[in-house]
């Protein structure tokens, strides 16, 4: 329960800070992840927490591809030391599905979801041409873009209803 609470408390901080400042700060990110693990050795679960937060750094290569920020993947790794291995799996997939429906209403909302499948399908091209991977073009309007927090929010409240 406690857990559950930590775990929906660091989400909603870092939401915040990714809808202010459009990032979240790696003293935010330490601090978090510390107590996260803090916590878990203090019920005898560390090695569950520290595999948690291990377990994070699976959306790394999102973060090479440009899909999604280093703050995105740090928060990660603090909510897998907050809900430990192997709960962090269940998480991850509420937080990425509850992302792919905001993502979807945000297009509808902005009415610019043809023309980012658009440059995203001309960049699969682009790849699959070279026959290799070649970076996305970082664009200079960042309109596009939403705090990517808001699903990681969204799906660790629906992740602690559930029963995680």
């Amino acid at each position: 329960m406690i857990a559950q609470a930590g775990l929906l408390v660091v989400s909603f901080f870092a939401l915040l800070q990714d809808i202010w400042i459009h990032k979240v700060k790696n003293w935010y990110i330490l601090l978090a992840l510390s107590v996260g693990l803090i916590y878990q050795f203090f019920l005898g679960n560390g090695l569950e927490g520290i595999l948690g937060a291990a377990a994070g750094m699976l959306f790394y290569p999102l973060f090479m591809l440009r899909f999604m920020g280093a703050g995105d993947v740090k928060m990660f790794c603090v909510i897998g030391a907050w809900a430990a291995f192997p709960r962090i799996f269940m998480l991850m997939a509420y937080c990425v599905l509850v992302n792919g429906v905001v993502a979807f209403f945000i297009m509808v909302m902005r009415k610019n979801g043809k023309r980012i499948l658009y440059h995203f399908w001309l960049w699969l091209k682009t790849c699959f041409l070279l026959q290799g991977y070649t970076p996305m073009v970082e664009e200079t309007d960042h309109s596009d873009k939403y705090p990517y927090m808001i699903g990681v929010f969204l799906g660790a409240i629906v992740f602690c209803a559930v029963g995680g």
